[in-house]
């Protein structure tokens, strides 16, 4: 399963990618002289604010997506498999004292 940090560096890099490939754009109408350059970092900040948004708001349903995944395939969470691990390890343990005895 594709941990949600592995998630994260890709939206990051989306972003970085995106903000490029906008920026170049943005420049191209400034040397042609069809904006000025605030006019251009001011765009570019409207359309990275709204694509922030929109990437954070599609990462929150990728999660919410993956959890129902996980859900629906019956694995045991971290924290129940924890607690499994910790009662066999015990048993073990009451296993090895009833073998000494």
């Amino acid at each position: 399963m594709v941990k949600m940090s592995k998630i994260g560096l890709i939206s990051l890099g989306l972003v970085r990618l995106t903000q490029e490939k906008i920026k170049e754009s943005i420049d191209k109408l400034v040397e042609k002289g069809e904006i000025s350059k605030k006019e251009g970092e001011e765009v570019l900040k409207k359309v990275m604010d709204k694509f922030g948004e929109n990437l954070k708001s599609l990462e929150e349903r990728l999660r919410d997506f993956i959890q129902k995944i996980v859900e629906n395939l019956d694995v045991p969470s971290k924290e129940e498999f924890n607690k499994l691990a910790e009662r066999v390890e015990m048993l073990e343990k009451k296993l090895e004292e009833m073998k000494n005895k």
